[in-house]
C-alpha cells in the first residue's frame, strides 16, 4: 500500500481533527461568552416599594431595606419608627427594618469592624434618586444607597467614608481594607475595588491616577492697559 493511501486511511479514522482544522467545534466544546457576566441572583435588589417614592408606603409605614436570609437588598414597607435624621448614628436592624431611621433611609454599618454601629443612609434605585450624587452599593450589606458628591482635594465625607471616583464624579463611599492600591496596582474589574480613595480609580483591572475635576479658570491679571480701560473718562 502506498504512503498516500495510508494518509487517507488515517484521516478517515480521525474525522474530529479534520473538522477542527477547518474551524468546526467538536461536540461538547463550550461556546464563547460575550459581554459582562450576569450578577448572582442574590445581588439583584428586589423593590416592593420605591425608595424615593412620595408616599412610598401606606400611612404609618416606611420604605426601607431588609434582609430575608441573604443580602440586605429587599426594599419593602415596614412599620414607621422614624426618629433619626440622615447620616446620624443608629443601630442596624436588617431583619426587621426597625432601626429608627426616617422614611427613605436605612441604618447601615459603614465598616466591617462593628456591624452594630451605623449611620442612616438615604436609599435609592438609580442615580436619579440621588442627584447630584450617585446610587452605589454597600460592599458589606448589598444595599443601594445615595453617595453624596465630594471634592477629592478637600474630601469632607461622613465618618468611615472616603472620596472615591464614581462613574463621572467623586462621591463619598464606604471603604474596604483593600482600597489602598496606587497607580499600576491590580484592582477588581467587577466592582472597581482595590484603589486608594482621592488618588486612583480602577480602570479595567488596574489602578490609574484619578481624573480631578477641572479647576475654575483664574481671572486674567490686571495690567496697566486694563486699568486704564476701566478708568472712567474725565
Amino acid at each position: 500500500m502506498s504512503a498516500r493511501s495510508l494518509r487517507r486511511r488515517r484521516q478517515r479514522r480521525q474525522p474530529g481533527r479534520r473538522r477542527e482544522r477547518h474551524g468546526h467545534r467538536r461536540r461538547g466544546d463550550t461556546q464563547p461568552t460575550t459581554g459582562a457576566p450576569e450578577p448572582p441572583p442574590d445581588l439583584v435588589p428586589v423593590y416592593d416599594c420605591e425608595p424615593s417614592g412620595t408616599p412610598a408606603c401606606p400611612e404609618g409605614q416606611k420604605c426601607t431595606a431588609v434582609s430575608e436570609g441573604g443580602l440586605q437588598n429587599h426594599f419593602k414597607c415596614v412599620p414607621d419608627d422614624s426618629a433619626i435624621l440622615p447620616f446620624e448614628p443608629c443601630v442596624p436592624a436588617p431583619e426587621s427594618g426597625q432601626d429608627g431611621c426616617g422614611a427613605g433611609t436605612v441604618c447601615l454599618s459603614p465598616t466591617q469592624d462593628d456591624p452594630t454601629s451605623g449611620l442612616c443612609f438615604p436609599i435609592c434605585r438609580n442615580d436619579v434618586d440621588c442627584d447630584p450624587g450617585l446610587c452605589v452599593t454597600s460592599p458589606f450589606s448589598g444595599t443601594t444607597y445615595c453617595a453624596d458628591t465630594c471634592d477629592p482635594l478637600v474630601a469632607i465625607c461622613p465618618p468611615n467614608l472616603g472620596c472615591r471616583q464614581g462613574t463621572d464624579r467623586f462621591v463619598c463611599e464606604m471603604l474596604l481594607d483593600i482600597d489602598m492600591g496606587t497607580e499600576g496596582t491590580n484592582c477588581s474589574e467587577f466592582n472597581g475595588r482595590g484603589c486608594a480613595p482621592r488618588t486612583c480609580a480602577c480602570q479595567g483591572r488596574w489602578c490609574r491616577i484619578a481624573a480631578l475635576p477641572a479647576a475654575a479658570p483664574r481671572p486674567a491679571p490686571r495690567t496697566r492697559a486694563t486699568r486704564s480701560a476701566r478708568r472712567p473718562p474725565l
